[in-house]
């Protein structure tokens, strides 16, 4: 799989990777989210494949898996250029390797009393609840062949977060909780 590029985790992606690497073999399944989306317009397997694949192509969250960095228990957020989109019905508690493919999975089940439905496994490490609602609204804008802006990437809010605003804002949030606190009775 040829990497387009490798880059520094931000803090979210950080924080799972450490709670990952202290969680047992027999629980790492636990950070799988089970989703559904519904789909309304009656459309081909094939399409919904089509607005999946082109998803990953426009989130590097879908495309990303996490390797080694250079400095000692580093890790890197490497973004593959093509997206190797895993199609085929999984079990949420089956656990990604997040070093050797991107953490989601994705198939379609269409029920004999309604439209299609698509249902992924995904790993928070990709996708947090706020950001599913976006990868949810991109999904549907795509079956509809709507264009869409371009899609903030998990590197650049990486390099944000270690910019000297962001220290900032980190440093003033620090002082506020710790007046709060010391101001509490």
């Amino acid at each position: 799989m040829p990497i387009e590029g490798t880059y520094p985790l931000t803090m979210g992606q950080l924080s799972m990777w450490k709670a990952l690497a202290v969680r047992p073999p027999e629980q790492l399944w636990e950070s799988n989210q089970d989703v559904v989306w519904p789909v309304a317009a009656p459309v081909t397997e094939e399409r919904i494949r089509h607005a999946l694949t082109a998803l990953a192509v426009r989130h590097e969250s879908l495309r990303t898996v996490y390797r080694p960095a250079h400095e000692s228990g580093e890790v890197r957020q490497a973004v593959l250029r093509d997206p190797p989109v895993r199609f085929g019905e999984a079990s949420v508690r089956e656990p990604f390797d997040l070093t050797a493919e991107p953490a989601w999975r994705a198939w379609v089940r269409t029920p004999d009393d309604g439209p299609p439905r698509v249902h992924l496994v995904i790993h928070h490490i990709v996708a947090d609840g706020a950001a599913l609602r976006v990868l949810e609204s991109d999904f549907h804008a795509l079956l509809r062949d709507e264009p869409l802006p371009d899609a903030p990437a998990p590197r650049e809010v990486a390099e944000r977060q270690r910019g000297d605003a962001f220290r900032e804002r980190l440093t003033a949030a620090a002082e506020y909780r710790r007046h709060t606190v010391a101001a509490a009775p």
